[in-house]
């Protein structure tokens, strides 16, 4: 055998001494120096099959407990991950009873989607919509593609408008500014009809939000060509500070929830009322009574309002730290369930 190592000698044959060894030569000279040693090489390092941490399965070499067929229509050409989405696509088109069906139904969930999310970020939807559209075809998902394009066309816009207002801010500085505001400009016609039936149209917003919404308009028209807006008051997200005697709440709501608070807020006319109904709350703000108790709800629930009497509410200015630990440990932000 041969061993590798340092000063390690050349093999030699370890059988009989003299039985093949060639008889010494006459006066042949002295004898040829022996051959060096044989380099010394490192021994190589144990190899792990097993595998460590970083190791992960190919799709290939999968447990085979675990192996599920590909469905019937898979394009086998398409990697395996791809091939599960689309069966679970396939799944899904299955529960809701059609093809029409589900991408209603879609089309409804990426409207509440882009109109929850203030940033203009739709990277995660467009991925989701390229997916769809190996499935279904780009014609089938034609409106839901112009959603996805006016959100990226309204941040252009909001970034014009927002532009030429700077130049008066300076003359003209109102409560709320254009610089404040993030507006959707949509097409109508390419999203959910009940986007425009659950609106109110004789619903208005507080005077500071009335004037910036105004300024904004006026603004819009002279960048795209006398184009008009049409306002969907209902819809949207408002951040807004409520101080109080003792505390501050920091919070998002929808315009609803900030104009049924504005009521027991102070305004030109001198202080607010004390307490008011939700009859008077419904008939100031022009919307059904029904929808006025589940956003004076949410305020009860933050603490900010309460229920002195049946239907009766004020302004809470302090409280207890036993109500305020109760108030915070309940009202965790549910002001965008359902059409709150």
């Amino acid at each position: 055998t041969m061993q590798n190592g340092a000063g390690a000698a050349p093999a030699t044959n370890q059988g009989n001494p003299g039985a093949n060894q060639a008889p010494p030569a006459g006066n042949a000279g002295p004898a040829p120096p022996p051959p060096p040693p044989a380099p010394a090489m490192p021994a190589p390092e144990p190899v792990d099959f097993v595998g460590g941490e970083d190791f992960e399965a190919s799709e290939d070499e999968e447990d085979p407990d675990s192996w599920i067929p590909d469905p019937m229509d898979a394009d086998p050409q398409l990697p395996l991950r791809q091939r599960r989405a689309q069966d679970v696509i396939s799944l899904l088109v299955g529960i809701y009873g059609s093809k029409e069906m589900f991408i209603k139904e879609y089309k409804e969930m990426l409207a509440d989607r882009l109109l929850g999310n203030p940033s203009y970020s739709t990277e995660r939807e467009i991925q989701n919509l390229e997916l769809l559209k190996t499935r279904f075809g780009e014609s089938a998902l034609v409106h839901c593609e112009v959603m996805l394009q006016d959100i990226k066309d309204s941040k252009r816009i909001n970034g014009n408008v927002q532009s030429q207002s700077q130049a008066k801010r300076n003359k003209t500085r109102g409560q709320v500014g254009i610089d404040q505001m993030n507006s959707l400009v949509l097409s109508q016609h390419y999203w959910p009809s009940t986007l425009s039936k659950s609106d109110h149209p004789r619903f208005k917003l507080p005077p500071p939000l009335e004037e910036a919404l105004d300024e904004y308009g006026t603004a819009f028209s002279k960048t795209r060509a006398k184009r008009n807006l049409q306002w969907k008051r209902a819809h949207g997200i408002v951040e807004i500070t409520v101080q109080l005697q003792d505390r501050s709440v920091n919070v998002s709501v929808t315009p609803i929830h900030y104009a049924v608070l504005c009521c027991f807020s102070e305004g030109e006319g001198g202080p607010a009322p004390t307490k008011l109904s939700l009859q008077t709350l419904a008939s100031q703000l022009e919307l059904p009574e029904a929808l006025v108790r589940k956003h004076v709800s949410f305020w009860v629930t933050k603490g900010v309002l309460r229920e002195v009497s049946a239907g009766i509410f004020d302004l809470q200015e302090s409280v207890s730290p036993m109500e305020s630990a109760a108030s915070k440990a309940s009202a965790v932000g549910h002001y965008l369930d359902e059409d709150a």
